[in-house]
């Protein structure tokens, strides 16, 4: 089986790519990395390359990175080939041809059956490359050139991904919920900074206002993959608790012993969350 894996040009092979890879089952895979030249966007500047470099090659699945260019290329790149796209995809299966999603918030893990070629995926967030993983073996590399912009089309300026989602790439993330209510937003971006991390906030926090809602944590929010995610004071809303699901580990702090949060956290503290943040500060 051949698969080609999409790689920017400023990230060789994506951790997500390489936890997507690990996570999955394979049936004698060759690997081969295709290099986009330069970065892309929007999906006309490679498109017509990649199609091209498909129908040379043919791999049976085409991989391409977490994110929204990502979903774009996976799934327009279909389309021009007759194939299939599935995004935010966690896993493939050789052995059913089947892909594993999210689905319905986080709450659920479907089983997608593949039944046309190629396979083009967009991978789903992972945070980081898992323990252990090395990656790939790579059994060949193409560089894929990205062409202009459009007749039409001037880009005027660029924003970074995180200055638009601030916590899309944080490896620690502390989320407040009501409990933060006493403090300011710049004495909550103070305190998880001093943990070596971002702040964010759940929907009912922004909702008591003061704080920025591109921090907003959750199904309407970001949904996150850090290393570490450090709740304090939220009880765990089923679309709050659907936007830390893909953390690697998880710290709840509530004073409710019996909060739905600490049933998904990996260790639970039942204190006072800002007490216990200014804690593990003060030891930091």
């Amino acid at each position: 089986m051949n698969i080609a894996l999409i790689a920017t040009n400023d990230e060789p092979l994506s951790a997500d790519i390489i936890a997507f890879v690990a996570a999955s089952e394979w049936d004698a895979p060759r690997f081969e990395r295709w290099q986009l030249a330069a970065s892309v966007c929007c999906g006309e500047q490679a498109l017509p390359q990649l199609e091209e470099h498909w129908q040379r090659t043919r791999p049976e699945i085409v991989i391409f990175p977490a994110g929204i260019t990502g979903d774009e290329l996976a799934t327009r790149l279909a389309w021009r080939t007759g194939g299939v796209s599935v995004c935010q995809a966690q896993a493939w299966h050789s052995a059913t041809r089947c892909v594993s999603k999210a689905v319905y918030g986080n709450a659920l893990t479907a089983r997608l059956a593949v039944a046309a070629s190629p396979l083009c995926l967009s991978v789903a967030r992972a945070g980081s490359r898992p323990s252990g993983a090395a990656g790939p073996q790579i059994d060949g590399e193409d560089a894929i050139p990205v062409g202009p912009l459009p007749e039409g089309l001037q880009l005027l300026s660029e924003t970074r991904r995180e200055e638009i989602q601030p916590l899309s790439q944080a490896r620690r993330v502390v989320a407040f919920g009501q409990g933060g209510e006493c403090l300011s937003e710049d004495e909550m971006k103070a305190l998880a900074k001093s943990l070596g991390a971002e702040a964010g906030y759940t929907r009912q926090r922004v909702m008591l206002g003061g704080v920025d809602d591109a921090r907003m944590i959750g199904v309407s929010g970001q949904m996150l993959a850090p290393e570490l995610c450090i709740i304090a004071g939220a009880s765990g809303a089923a679309a709050f608790s659907a936007g830390i699901a893909q953390s690697q580990f998880i710290v709840a702090i509530n004073t409710d012993a019996d909060a739905p949060l600490f049933a998904q956290a990996d260790v639970g503290i039942v204190d006072d969350g800002l007490a216990v943040l200014r804690a593990l500060a003060a030891l930091s």
